[in-house]
């Protein structure tokens, strides 16, 4: 499927040269839709590169207020979060005063998303050499609340506008925030939300139907890989509250209490579901951005190294590096 969608991308800037010889580069909205795909593959210098020359074609166009430059910003803020917070924010700023001034529901929905990575990059409050613990949040609550909210209102536009995508990645990124709260049952109630019940139609509201990701109808293949491995970490954490530790001893495994064992067999599944899409969803043109498997030596798209860091800490003892005790 990525190949096929790189394909596309390259057939999509031919045709646009056929009209426009003068840019080369493939611009506007199907140029922030090919940066996208990028940020996925892990090609973020390149993603960078090429929405900065999209975004100046975009103003000599139509001038700073064209309606695809805070797109544009959103796409750069999202690289930068990687590693430049301070030239995030700007980015974020620039493209929500412009979705204010100009009621842009569409770009304030994508914004909020944004800025809860933003936050959550700040913050740093998980990574994969350490484990979060409940007393070491404190410090990190204003980061963390700043982003709930965003997601809150990020949610209710995209159901309100019926920005299906949209929804399901605030769902997951909501998901993945309940897991910093230490409330698995919170995030797996919106990964069934997002990947499998989705929200019918509402005639009395008006709200239109918002599909899951699993549905053969939507098929997001990046929201359904994302939510499996959020899956297995609320799955592990649930295990670890419910057995009053973070770890256990991997010989001893057999000898866990039964719904211990039930909630880690799930999460084993949905891990292995997970680096099987992974592998789908290589980057078939850049071997350096993928993930190479130490075992087998397959590759795998660059976010399956979090994947396979669950496993691993799995086969050590490790049920969760977001340790907290399940809540009364």
């Amino acid at each position: 499927a990525v190949k096929v969608a790189l394909a596309d991308f390259c057939q999509c800037r031919h045709w646009q040269n056929q009209f426009d010889v003068v840019k080369s580069l493939l611009y506007s909205l199907p140029g922030i839709q090919h940066t996208e795909l990028l940020v996925r593959l892990g090609r973020y210098r390149e993603a960078q590169r090429l929405t900065q020359e999209n975004r100046k074609i975009l103003v000599d166009v139509g001038g700073e207020k064209h309606q695809d430059i805070p797109r544009c910003d959103l796409v750069l803020a999202d690289v930068a979060a990687q590693e430049d917070i301070e030239s995030a924010r700007k980015r974020y700023s620039l493209a929500l005063n412009w979705a204010l001034a100009k009621d842009s529901k569409e770009v304030l929905c994508w914004a909020t998303l944004v800025k809860a990575r933003i936050e959550l990059a700040e913050s740093a409050v998980h990574s994969p050499q350490s484990t979060v613990r409940s007393q070491e949040l404190g410090g990190r609550t204003e980061a963390l609340q700043t982003a709930q909210a965003g997601l809150s209102e990020g949610l209710k536009i995209a159901r309100d506008c019926g920005y299906g995508l949209h929804y399901i990645n605030l769902l997951l990124a909501q998901a993945h925030l309940h897991l910093y709260w230490g409330n698995p049952p919170a995030a797996l109630a919106d990964l069934r939300l997002a990947l499998d019940d989705g929200l019918p139609a509402n005639d009395r509201t008006g709200q239109p139907q918002l599909l899951a990701a699993n549905d053969p109808e939507c098929g997001y293949a990046w929201g359904i890989v994302e939510g499996l491995h959020l899956r297995a970490e609320a799955l592990l954490l649930q295990a670890a509250q419910t057995l009053g530790a973070d770890s256990f001893v991997p010989a001893r495994r057999a000898a866990l209490p039964s719904p211990v064992q039930t909630l880690i067999t799930q999460a084993v599944a949905c891990l292995q579901d997970a680096m099987t899409r992974w592998r789908d969803l290589r980057d078939p043109e850049v071997s350096e951005s993928n993930f190479i498997h130490s075992d087998t030596g397959e590759a795998y798209n660059y976010r399956a190294a979090d994947t396979y860091q669950v496993q691993q800490d799995l086969q050590g003892g490790l049920l969760t590096r977001y340790w907290q005790p399940a809540a009364d």
